[in-house]
């Protein structure tokens, strides 16, 4: 019960979490259309899965040095930074890896 609200809360406020999902029902869709394997899949599973992960621990973080700290502080301002940098880090590994396993497929 708690988390599925919480999970709308994050969805309903968070514009990051919902083009992030949207993108990942794309790439499923995809895999569906492409047919691969189910190893492929699961990768594709498991890279969608931790990038959403990574966007809610990033935006628990946000709240969090909100509430703390609710004016603009250098830290918490750097510490917001470097967590954005994770989500983009990791979803640029999981674009790069979803173009290699995609890449046969599409050839």
């Amino acid at each position: 019960m708690y988390a599925s609200r919480g999970l709308r809360y994050v969805y309903h406020h968070e514009q990051n979490f919902r083009l992030q999902l949207f993108l990942g029902a794309i790439v499923l869709l995809c895999a569906y259309f492409f047919n691969i394997s189910e190893r492929d899949f699961l990768l594709i599973l498991m890279l969608i899965a931790a990038v959403l992960i990574l966007e809610l621990i990033n935006t628990v973080l946000e709240y969090f040095l909100n509430v703390i700290e609710p004016k603009i502080h250098i830290q918490a301002k750097i510490i917001k930074d470097i967590m954005a940098g994770a989500v983009l880090l990791m979803s640029a590994a999981a674009a790069i890896l979803g173009l290699m396993i995609f890449w046969p497929y599409v050839l």
